[in-house]
């Protein structure tokens, strides 16, 4: 199958590198140039796409065009929160499908488990909700993909990242308490990329799944365990901890009953392979 992935990043390279693996033709994309030297030494078919304040930058848009003629096209780019551009993220989600052919197989936009509101209980797909603004944008990214390919969509949904280079007891020293009563929805970089290939290769379409380990465990528990685990540096010590915050879960049932099995259903597990 011909696959093309735009935003060969943290997730969208190893995802490239595990479908080539598997037999795929696989054409990814960055947003410089720096990024397209760092994929062709990786061996990967590479070409630049950038966005830029809701657009495709002109010279891209041919690079675009060809990346959308693949068989599969993964949209995994980051929403640009942190950067303070998460308003464009809907925008850019646009204009990246409006150069995707319309006989594309399957269009996958990887998401986040942020779109669930804080609240009492277990989470499934059905529960989203525009309930603060970043889950709005999201949300409006989310349709953005659905209004333009109703019958080739996929939506992933990924609780917080960890893995290679993303070692969570590094978030530590940012934190000025500690909930002992929320749950930790974290996903390892390994089950984010695993679970993406296990949908591609199922071609499933129409749907919206989430992508978090199954394990429930407090947030206080996860990065005291993810502490334990980091022998990089001076291990951080934990910032005070509060009784308060949402025991909020997000399942992960709806994949498992398709058949995808963890790589890492267990949170101590995924922390051991950082």
């Amino acid at each position: 199958m011909n696959i093309s992935i735009i935003g060969a990043g943290w997730v969208g390279l190893p995802l490239a590198q595990l479908l080539t693996s598997g037999g795929h033709q696989v054409k990814v994309s960055r947003s410089s140039n720096q990024g397209i030297e760092s994929l062709l030494q990786h061996g990967m078919d590479a070409k630049k796409v950038q966005l830029d304040q809701g657009e495709v930058v002109e010279a891209d848009v041919v690079n675009l065009i060809e990346l959308g003629q693949a068989d599969c096209v993964v949209i995994t780019i980051p929403p640009g929160f942190r950067a303070g551009n998460g308003h464009y993220y809907p925008q850019h989600i646009k204009a990246l499908c409006q150069h995707i052919a319309p006989t594309v197989k399957q269009v996958i936009l990887t998401s986040s488990t942020a779109v669930y509101p804080e609240v009492d209980r277990d989470l499934s797909e059905y529960d989203a909700a525009a309930w603060n603004e970043k889950a709005q944008l999201i949300l409006q990214a989310e349709d953005e993909v659905r209004a333009c390919f109703p019958a080739q969509y996929l939506i992933v949904r990924f609780s917080g990242l960890f893995g290679c280079g993303r070692h969570p007891a590094r978030f530590v020293k940012h934190m000025r308490s500690l909930s002992s009563r929320s749950y930790a929805n974290m996903l390892h970089q390994k089950d984010a990329v695993h679970g993406l290939e296990f949908l591609i290769n199922q071609q499933i379409c129409k749907e919206a799944f989430n992508l978090s380990t199954p394990e429930k465990i407090s947030k206080a528990e996860f990065y005291k365990l993810a502490i334990a685990n980091y022998s990089a540096e001076t291990p951080a010590c934990l910032p005070s901890l509060v009784d308060s915050g949402a025991q909020k879960f997000v399942l992960s049932d709806k994949i498992k009953t398709l058949g995808y099995q963890f790589k890492f259903s267990q949170i101590k597990d995924a922390l051991a392979h950082c």
